[in-house]
């Protein structure tokens, strides 16, 4: 018997005697990926300058955000428990039920108070 290359499912042919085992184990591998699954949340914000931050709503709790000033600004990764910036000042970090801005840097230009974009990840399962 052959098997999947990323996932190591069970690809029978003709000649191979098909076995309950063999179905159970590639349904556990199976239901298993479908867990490690996420699905992106895409949308614009405008970044009211205030170096406090502003928190944008997302009805979930993200497992990573991405946000980026339309005008040219640094791209900014954060993750639970890992806000992007300092620890003393994050400038995005996520929280319970979306995200926190908190003015972030164009270059050392200052606080940037222009739209922004971002990508939110919401994990499956």
């Amino acid at each position: 018997m052959d098997h999947t290359t990323n996932y190591q499912l069970p690809q029978w042919v003709k000649s191979d005697r098909i076995m309950m085992d063999d179905f159970n184990d590639a349904n556990s591998k199976i239901d298993a990926a479908l867990t490690l699954k996420c699905e992106a949340v895409a949308g614009t914000y405008i970044g009211d300058g205030a170096s406090t931050g502003q928190t944008i709503s997302l009805g979930f709790t993200p497992a990573a955000v991405l946000s980026h000033n339309i005008s040219g600004g640094n791209i900014a990764l954060a993750l639970p428990g890992y806000p992007a910036g300092s620890e003393e000042s994050p400038t995005l970090a996520v929280v319970e039920g979306g995200f926190q801005a908190s003015g972030i840097m164009n270059y050392g230009t200052g606080i940037v108070h222009g739209p922004y974009r971002y990508i939110a990840f919401r994990k499956l399962g």
